[in-house]
């Protein structure tokens, strides 16, 4: 870092220190080898010109290479893939890295050692400033342990760690050399040294080796290039250009069209231009020959002469001028006088001149395919000899095509006949069979699958990385939609390409728009444009011309593929994601949308990434009731997760925030119901009791005791439970307040129910049966049922059981006009059960079924298992009875499989009840003892008691009637 003083009489300025982006780079620390010990005794001018060359070259080789170079200590910190993005940036910093060592080590004079230590992941880049100076700055754990690698490297080495092996593949050999242990770090960093360059291996090669997906999609595409390669082989040749973004399919597509060709009767010359070749003339197509004609990338004149030669015509009076043209870009530059004295555009032509010439030459002894490959990254002298290729194609046995991201790099005469093949992303079907076969078991998983198509944008490479990086991390779907989805290393450098070759408006408005999501409302994007200073006439129709935005005319504008949203995204530094995030929720928030479940979800997310907690907790919060009224359980207990995970993180723990956390849980208790997680429901109540005598807040301890009473019924000792419910009425009596007495008193009706005490049920319900009435409803009933349809079901089903049935049909009538008003997919399926169990009482199996059934779709449909597990028994029994015991069987073991890990001894009873009842045949001896068995002890401990003092009279037939 360069030295500054301060100035005389200059303020003191404090260090300011500002992110500005943040990237996927590789970081290189070269260092010389115990430069202290070479300079200790020299003056500061000599130790300057003793070290400064070695430094001067360090960095004017990295520089070559593509890197942001500063100097530091006594070596270089180099940066490759900043300031632009840069999908090589692992490959070009181990290139430098050994160029480096080269290169000092062949210095004439004052020649030193170095080391070399590379590292590669996000890295932060802000600016410094202080007084009168400004500095970028490079910082994070990729820069610290970069420099660490250095320091444990061996001297004239290139020393990497894992995460650059795994990005450069089989580009490089490495050997493992150590594991070192770093500080602050659990687990220790594996390190490689670097051993030599395989120039045989492409980025795609690298691909192949690890195996390829399922060719999906491209048949037409394939088809074009087979009519053109048909029409060489008529002595008719042709030209193609294979244009795409990058991971779109274009290396693939080749490999498909060149894997089917007979190699017997044709022959293909691959010319692949690299991101390092840009300045290295013709260096694709001198490797491409070299490893055709079999010469070793260290071949000596004379073999370079004599295999080229002999595909040069030696009648030609160009033959000398050819083979001097040859040797002096495929070895050194010619000392022919002829040669020396020509100009350099007519030594140019010669080169290209001749270059052509052998490969016309390979193509009369049998039909070729050249294919010029990436071209985005070849130097002008490949464009030029490409296009004078093309050119000449018309009347000979070979095809040209030609690759590249964009069509500016392929710059074909107009006088050739041309076939420009555009690729697309890939269709719908092929895209969804790609996902499938590539995920194997896991693709079952419907979700896991949309999500991947949704992110990718339907292009092939981003779903393979996508994958293939799941399943080495073993993430499944659950959890990963929206910013808290990793995008792989590997991708994040293809899409953060194309970003930064954006103009700095079009950039800040995309990544603005990544942080509403990658759906936003088009309004919102405006609005926050505007507070930002920002053009917005121009930028949106920008970013949809390059396919970056889609639907910018609508009110929901969209990226075209989830992963430009996240890359843009994670360009921005926290201190201005938290900023950005919190003017969205400023103007979300004056919208007043508190009814509109989408607008308040994105209203908790910005609250949450702007660090706003307690808004964000409160938010969250409207969500989560919110999706109870749309049934969303699952959604809802998110919601009310998120708002308590908010509120934890509120640094003063006020009664606020102790009454937010109380009234999340009880949402979330709501929430947790339908989905028979009874045991975590009961645990809340705990929650909230405690909570709530915190605060002081007698009413919320109540009604926490009496749903511990409703959940005790289904999961607990009822001899513990009964007294608790009738200590819980009578206080909910001393109270006074309505609601409160109707719930309790449901709460012990239910456990007498589950007792089998139905005289003592209908007793409860008949004395406070004229509270059961919407008006004295609340949520926060233990279920998203309402009290009065759950009090009138359990008064209805305890009369169905004592064989009251025109009782029963009575109150099964008032329980529909409830269950009608409130229109709850709970409270329908609860009075179908009902009306099935009243049925079944009376032997009317077929209604029995039916109702039951009914019951059964509308609780699958709104995905509420509490009560497919409940009236699992009753419609067992009733197929049983109907003959049907496939049916039957299935039934209960649907029941079980939920009654079961559920910890619901009640349901539970009922169904090994029922399945004893059903299938207790005499012949079935051993089974009836292991579910006889299973049943006393179910009852003895939980005290049910009117299934226990049925079990000893079982007889074949099935004489346990159970509850149901």
């Amino acid at each position: 870092m360069p030295y500054r003083s301060k100035r005389p009489g200059q303020r003191k300025r404090s260090i300011q220190i500002e992110a500005r982006e943040r990237k996927i780079c590789t970081i290189a620390f070269i260092d010389i080898v115990q430069s202290t010990a070479l300079i200790e005794d020299l003056d500061p001018e000599d130790a300057l010109d003793r070290l400064g060359p070695s430094v001067e070259l360090i960095m004017d080789t990295c520089e070559e290479f593509g890197a942001s170079v500063r100097f530091v200590g006594d070596g270089a910190l180099a940066v490759f893939g900043f300031p632009h993005a840069d999908e090589n940036h692992c490959i070009r910093a181990v290139e430098a890295g050994l160029a480096a060592i080269e290169r000092v080590a062949g210095m004439a004079t004052d020649r030193v050692d170095i080391r070399v230590g590379i590292h590669s992941g996000p890295v932060l880049f802000g600016s410094l400033s202080h007084s009168d100076f400004d500095e970028l700055t490079a910082t994070g754990p990729v820069v610290h342990l970069a420099d660490k690698i250095q320091s444990a490297a061996r001297t004239n080495s290139v020393t990497v760690s894992s995460a650059v092996v795994e990005t450069v593949g089989e580009m490089f050999h490495t050997q493992r050399v150590q594991n070192i242990q770093v500080g602050g770090m659990d687990q220790p960093i594996e390190l490689f040294e670097i051993v030599g360059r395989d120039q045989t291996m492409s980025r795609w090669n690298v691909r192949i080796g690890r195996g390829l997906s399922p060719f999906m999609g491209r048949y037409h595409d394939l088809g074009t290039l087979d009519q053109a390669w048909s029409s060489c082989l008529k002595g008719k040749g042709a030209a193609v250009a294979v244009i795409g973004e990058a991971g779109i399919g274009k290396s693939r597509l080749l490999h498909e069209f060149t894997g089917a060709i007979d190699n017997t009767n044709a022959q293909v010359l691959g010319i692949s231009a690299t991101a390092l070749d840009k300045q290295v003339a013709y260096g694709p197509v001198i490797r491409a020959i070299k490893q055709f004609l079999d010469m070793l990338p260290s071949a000596e004149l004379p073999e370079i002469t004599k295999k080229l030669g002999e595909y040069l015509d030696v009648g030609s009076e160009n033959y000398q001028q050819d083979i001097v043209a040859l040797q002096s870009v495929f070895h050194s530059e010619s000392d022919d006088p002829v040669w020396r004295a020509m100009g350099p555009k007519v030594r140019q032509d010669a080169i290209v001149r001749a270059m052509i010439a052998v490969i016309v030459k390979i193509a009369e002894q049998k039909p070729l395919v050249v294919i010029f490959e990436d071209m985005h990254w070849a130097d002008k002298y490949t464009h030029k000899l490409h296009l004078d290729l093309v050119q000449t194609v018309s009347d000979k046995t070979m095809l040209v095509i030609s690759t590249s991201r964009t069509a500016d790099s392929l710059p074909i005469g107009t006088d050739s006949d041309v076939h420009h093949l555009h690729l697309g992303p890939l269709d719908t079907t092929s895209s969804r069979g790609l996902i499938n076969e590539l995920l194997g078991e896991d693709g079952k998983q419907a979700d896991l699958g949309s999500f991947i198509e949704k992110i990718c944008g339907q292009t092939p490479l981003f779903i393979e990385e996508i994958i293939l990086n799941l399943k080495r991390v073993g993430v499944s779907a659950g959890g990963m939609v929206g910013q808290s989805f990793k995008v792989p290393d590997s991708v994040q450098p293809l899409i953060a390409q194309r970003i930064d070759a954006l103009s700095p408006t079009d950039r800040q408005t995309l990544q603005i728009a990544a942080v509403i999501g990658s759906e936003f409302s088009t309004d919102l994007l405006k609005k926050l444009l505007r507070q930002e200073g920002l053009e917005i006439s121009q930028s949106l129709p920008s970013l949809a011309k390059l396919e970056l935005l889609e639907n910018i005319d609508g009110p929901l504008a969209k990226f075209r593929h989830a992963l430009i949203q996240q890359v843009a995204y994670l360009t921005l530094p926290k201190r201005r994601l938290r900023y950005l995030h919190g003017q969205c929720f400023e103007i979300i928030k004056d919208m007043k949308l508190n009814s509109n479940l989408s607008a308040m979800s994105s209203l908790a997310f910005h609250a949450e990434r702007s660090q706003r907690w307690i808004e964000a907790a409160n938010a969250f919060m409207i969500c989560g009731h919110l999706a109870l009224k749309r049934a969303a359980f699952d959604d809802g207990i998110l919601h009310f997760e998120k708002s308590i995970e908010c509120a934890e993180k509120v640094d003063t723990k006020s009664l606020e925030i102790t009454k937010l956390t109380m009234q999340a849980l009880q949402g979330s208790r709501v929430a947790h119901v339908p989905k028979a997680n009874f045991s975590r429901i009961l645990e809340m109540t705990s929650e909230v009791e405690s909570l709530a005598r915190k605060l002081g807040d007698d009413a919320s301890v109540l009604g926490a005791g009496i749903d511990q009473v409703i959940m005790g019924t289904i999961l607990a000792d009822l001899s513990d439970v009964i007294p608790s419910g009738e200590e819980k009425l009578k206080a909910a009596i001393a109270w006074g307040a309505p609601g409160r007495i109707a719930t309790a008193a449901f709460a012990l009706s239910q456990a007498y129910w589950f007792q089998g005490n139905f005289e003592k049920a209908v007793q409860v319900s008949t004395k406070y049966g004229h509270l059961y009435v919407l008006d004295n409803d609340r949520l926060t009933t233990g279920t998203t049922g309402t009290v009065s349809v759950l009090g009138t079901g359990t008064h209805a089903n305890s009369l169905s059981l004592m064989g009251k049935f025109d009782e029963a049909a009575l109150v099964c009538d008032r329980m529909k006009e409830l269950a009608t008003h409130t229109g709850k997919p709970y409270d329908i399926s609860f009075h179908a059960i009902s009306v099935g169990i009243r049925a079944l009482q009376m032997g009317d199996l077929k209604t029995s079924v039916d109702s039951l059934v009914f019951a059964m779709e509308t609780s699958e449909t709104a995905n509420i298992d509490v009560l497919r597990a409940f009236l699992s028994a009753p419609l067992a029994r009733g197929y049983a009875g109907l003959g049907d015991m496939n049916a039957a069987q299935n039934t209960l073991d649907m029941g079980q499989n939920i009654a079961g890990p559920a910890g619901m001894s009640a349901f539970l009873a009922q169904l090994l009840a029922a399945e004893l009842a059903i299938f207790g045949a005499p012949e079935n001896q051993s089974r009836n003892e292991n579910l006889r068995i299973r049943l006393v002890d179910l009852c003895r401990s939980n005290s049910y008691d009117g299934l226990l003092a049925q079990i000893d009279n079982t007889v074949a037939g099935g004489a346990i009637s159970g509850c149901v």
